[in-house]
């Protein structure tokens, strides 16, 4: 089961199942209460109301230190086989880039704090370049971690090249 610091615990926000209702996490949630493999009935414990499906995803809106975006939970055959937090930010800016730098750089202290130290740190460009200057995307911040049950990744990239097309991507997953 993971366990994860504090203020990972933003799990609490509205959640939504592809926007079609809505259901209200509680306020002590934390990521030590989802685990994969866990069951669907399990899972919907968490969320009460909310039609989770036995195969396929469900959508969560959420944040987290800022970021907005949303957890997608898999599952299949009745257990959650993969969850994963997804934050874009289209508007590529020094200040955006620092603010997703920030972000990334505070959640790798919480898994450090529950987990240890990262199995691996890739540390990429850690200082912006604007893409209207013609920089393709390129990695910034990864690390990851094995349990020996899950394996967990925070990564920050920025995606694309070009003003018109770059993105910055932060990302934590969770998986077998």
């Amino acid at each position: 089961m993971l366990v994860l610091a504090a203020s990972l615990a933003a799990l609490a926000g509205c959640s939504a199942d592809r926007g079609a209702e809505a259901a209200k996490a509680p306020s002590h949630l934390t990521t030590a209460d989802i685990a994969v493999g866990m069951t669907v009935k399990d899972f919907g414990s968490i969320f009460p109301g909310a039609s989770i499906p036995t195969s396929g995803q469900w959508l969560r809106p959420d944040e987290i230190h800022g970021l907005r975006g949303q957890w997608t939970y898999s599952f299949d055959r009745n257990r959650l086989s993969w969850f994963v937090f997804n934050s874009y930010e289209p508007n590529v800016t020094a200040a955006t880039f620092r603010r997703y730098l920030e972000a990334t750089r505070k959640t790798i202290a919480d898994f450090t704090q529950s987990y240890g130290r990262p199995d691996t740190v890739v540390r990429g460009v850690l200082v912006f370049k604007n893409p209207a200057d013609g920089y393709p995307g390129y990695p910034v911040l990864k690390a990851n971690w094995n349990t020996g049950s899950e394996q967990l990744r925070v990564d920050y990239s920025v995606l694309g090249s070009g003003q018109d097309h770059a993105r910055l991507l932060f990302t934590v997953e969770f998986r077998r």
